[in-house]
């Protein structure tokens, strides 16, 4: 019986560590495989545009400024699995963690807000509210830019004063994580604000090759600045998996490393 007892223990520590290498490889794995993605749509739009196939009625299948189409269902797919991640944070799925759990409120907002850019991605909700304010000439008078930009500015300015303290928190306790977060938002804004006003304001300027070379930025950047985001959420949860459950504990679980709370964390969570 003691050597069965014996047995068993090494079978479930087995296990137990099996589960907890897969969770510290789970970031990295999702980044690599959403990261081959990127490069794949990005290459088979500019390999159709170099053959001339623009004018294939097939191109659709490949094309990053089209609508409804596999590129903009895999950008669609990207936010929302972004999403699940922050809800599965916010849920009660997951094992109690105080420095999680304190962030609730901000994870769940932050999928909800995900998955709004998701249906936005899939439905061009943002060009038609565009359409809809430079009609009701909303914000003409601030000058060039589409109309929706400004919206979106002002919505995340919004967000950032209601959750500042929660950001402070967050910033406190996930500091390499918030950094990763801000890089990938960076890259995204980069390809939906910055090319995208780029190219209205200098749309004589793009054609045949200039045009789908700034297409491709455009959305490829999109689509990498979704893959960096997945990063951040994905390295808490594979902490809160692996982690031990002391809310001192802030290592990343992927390398093993634990540190001690610090005065700065102790007065943020007190």
């Amino acid at each position: 019986m003691a050597t069965d007892g014996t047995a068993s223990n090494a079978v479930g520590l087995d296990e137990e560590q099996g589960r907890r290498e897969a969770w510290q490889q789970l970031p990295r794995r999702l980044f690599a495989t959403f990261l081959t993605l990127d490069a794949l749509f990005v290459l088979l739009y500019l390999v159709a545009a170099a053959l001339q196939f623009s004018h294939s009625r097939y191109f659709v299948l490949v094309n990053l400024d089209a609508e409804a189409n596999p590129p903009s269902w895999y950008s669609g797919a990207q936010l929302l699995f972004i999403a699940i991640g922050y809800w599965v944070l916010a849920s009660r799925l997951i094992p109690e963690r105080p420095k999680v759990a304190t962030l609730r409120p901000l994870w769940t907002v932050m999928g909800v807000g995900f998955v709004l850019l998701s249906m936005d991605e899939v439905g061009s909700v943002h060009e038609r509210i565009g359409s809809l304010l430079y009609k009701l000439k909303v914000f003409n008078h601030l000058g060039f830019g589409d109309q929706w930009m400004w919206l979106y500015v002002l919505i995340a300015v919004a967000l950032v004063l209601i959750f500042r303290k929660q950001l402070v928190l967050a910033w406190v306790e996930w500091r390499p994580q918030v950094l990763m977060f801000v890089l990938g938002i960076a890259v995204l804004v980069f390809g939906a604000f910055v090319m995208e006003a780029i190219h209205l304001r200098f749309a004589h300027h793009f054609y045949g090759g200039r045009l789908f070379a700034q297409i491709a930025l455009e959305e490829g950047c999109e689509m990498l600045g979704a893959t960096i985001l997945l990063l951040p959420v994905f390295r808490i949860l594979s902490w809160v998996m692996t982690s031990g459950g002391d809310s001192a504990d802030a290592g990343s679980a992927e390398t093993g490393v634990v540190a001690q709370e610090t005065p700065a964390s102790q007065a943020a969570t007190g």
